[in-house]
């Protein structure tokens, strides 16, 4: 019996904490967030001081953007470990999505503080620069991500949305085409990079990059109506 079957079946009689919470980490995995929730609801019934369920029922609402209920979480979560570095960087991430910018800082300062070589933080703490339209502080949060973690796609493809912000076009360009190179069916990386060769007046390039996002699955029309509004807005 797979053990996917075995967590799913036992689900309606658990009565200890870890397995309950064995089957929410695998609806996470799995991407259901709604079954994670259910999950980590049932180890929270059974033991309320329960850190990591409390940590990843509020990342779970983080995800489905439910962000009031994934701070209540995290702020639990915190009361029993205050030293959470993770628990920082995903409350910080759903103040940010509030637009409570000062909490959000503050949580990714402590986050940082307490996991320095964690690059999560200093994406997320980058995305919420760019929320408050602080495109130089992002460039140098990525910059940190980048140097931390040369291989993940993301965080080039981050600095590249904070040059575009920056309007340094030729630098998110050289960006995105790291980020191709790598992910070649990157659709929203085609539209991110034909709005920045827009940017630089190379229209014909541009086109292409559109084509090809819209072939990955990109709504053509959406694609055309950003980048006449960007031109407009030029």
């Amino acid at each position: 019996m797979g053990i996917l079957r075995w967590i799913f079946r036992g689900a309606s009689q658990e009565t200890d904490p870890a397995s309950a919470f064995l089957r929410g980490r695998a609806c996470m995995d799995a991407g259901d967030l709604k079954g994670a929730v259910k999950a980590f609801t049932d180890v929270l019934r059974l033991d309320h001081t329960h850190i990591e369920a409390n940590h990843l029922r509020g990342v779970a609402y983080l995800i489905a953007n439910q962000n009031k209920r994934a701070i209540v979480d995290l702020t639990r979560a915190l009361e029993l470990r205050p030293r959470h570095a993770e628990a920082l960087i995903s409350r910080g991430s759903a103040c940010d999505n509030l637009g409570d910018w000062d909490q959000a800082l503050k949580d990714f300062a402590r986050a940082i503080q307490l996991a320095p070589d964690e690059p999560r933080a200093y994406n997320s703490r980058g995305i919420a620069y760019m929320n408050m339209k602080e495109h130089g502080l992002a460039i140098e949060d990525f910059n940190e991500c980048i140097r931390l973690d040369p291989d993940d796609v993301w965080n080039y493809f981050s600095r590249a949305m904070a040059y575009y912000n920056n309007r340094d076009f030729q630098r998110s360009v050289d960006d995105l085409d790291l980020v191709l190179d790598r992910e070649e069916r990157y659709a929203e990386a085609y539209f991110q990079r034909a709005l920045s060769k827009v940017g630089l007046g190379r229209e014909d390039d541009a086109n292409r990059d559109i084509a090809r996002a819209a072939k990955l699955g990109l709504d053509p029309v959406a694609i055309n109506r950003q980048i006449e509004a960007f031109k407009k807005a030029r």
